[in-house]
């Protein structure tokens, strides 16, 4: 279940932030109207941890800002922070899943939420 941030579920904000392994990067290229991407696979894997999210308690309060907790049952497992500008288009500022939970469809989850509902 996906539930917007409230006072009440802030302290759920940090849980899905969990180290991933990095295994390489999307190289993406603009050309003659045109993107394109290349994939460039390291050598050698690293995992990457992120700080702790401190959170501007406007996410709750204002219209263009907010973050999307997605609930198993009462745990906590993934979030989505959001914002929108000038042209009208939402930006994606953070997306996290806990560990044991990737590759089973949040993210798609988040995905079809944002297009229909919002």
């Amino acid at each position: 279940m996906i539930i917007k941030m409230t006072h009440k579920n802030i302290r759920d904000l940090n849980t899905p932030n969990e180290s991933f392994n990095v295994i390489g990067r999307i190289i993406p290229k603009y050309e003659n109207d045109t993107w394109t991407y290349t994939e460039e696979i390291f050598s050698e894997q690293y995992i990457k941890q992120y700080d702790h999210v401190e959170i501007d308690i406007s996410y709750i309060d204002e219209k263009s800002k907010a973050v999307f907790l997605y609930y198993n049952d009462d745990n906590c497992i993934g979030r989505i922070m959001l914002s929108s500008h000038w042209n009208g288009y939402a930006f994606i500022e953070d997306i996290a899943v806990v560990q044991n939970w990737r590759h089973k469809g949040i993210g798609r989850a988040a995905d079809f939420m944002l297009t229909t509902i919002l």
